[in-house]
């Protein structure tokens, strides 16, 4: 049995990935309301994903100047380079994990608290919760972000496992649940009558 769900929703902080447009954002949030010194960041950026070479560079272009050089990591962060997708991609919640890992534990809670709602993944990665729920699931990487920065998400539900004693309606239920028509044997229990059939499947 096959049902196409078309959900739109707000997508939460959590799972939203940043870009370098929300340049200006970060460093507000890091070193302005947060303190955070500029100097940290090469090993801030090993931390994001970003390989020594491209450090590096980053030394040099800015001739060791501390606060330049946190932008322009920062920048690299957010435009994903390197191995930055590997790391969960530039997000809030990679950010935070970073900041973990550097000692900026009060910095991490802070961004966690404002910008992520840990009810919904449990401080997981989406690709993670995905996995613990189904390991067979090939998913290419950044296709789950691109589903949900475009705010919508087609659900395909193949399969739809009914329990319940004999006669409870179960076959009914799901004939009701697929937009199907009323069974045509007499075995089924009738669980409406007129028979109807369901016009839109909300989820919450």
């Amino acid at each position: 049995e096959v049902i196409g769900i078309t959900k739109e929703f707000k997508t939460p902080s959590t799972l939203i990935k940043l870009d370098i447009k929300d340049l200006d954002i970060v460093i507000e949030e890091l070193t302005i309301l947060n303190h955070l010194p500029c100097h940290i960041w090469h090993d801030l950026g090993l931390q994001l994903g970003l390989y020594q070479p491209t450090l590096e560079g980053i030394y040099e272009d800015n001739n060791g100047d501390f606060k330049k050089c946190f932008r322009q990591c920062m920048s690299a962060w957010l435009r994903g380079k390197d191995k930055v997708r590997e790391k969960g991609g530039p997000s809030w919640s990679s950010l935070a994990t970073a900041l973990d890992k550097e000692g900026k534990h009060h910095i991490a809670s802070y961004i966690r608290d404002k910008y992520c709602d840990p009810s919904l993944l449990g401080g997981h990665d989406i690709e993670e919760v995905i996995e613990e729920f189904n390991p067979d699931t090939k998913i290419k990487p950044g296709k789950i972000e691109k589903w949900l920065k475009e705010g919508k998400v087609v659900l395909k539900v193949t399969r739809i496992n009914m329990h319940g004693a004999p006669g409870a309606g179960k076959t009914c239920s799901q004939h009701l649940l697929l937009n199907e028509p009323p069974p045509e044997n007499d075995n089924s229990t009738p669980i409406a009558c007129p028979a109807v059939q369901a016009t839109r499947i909300s989820i919450d």
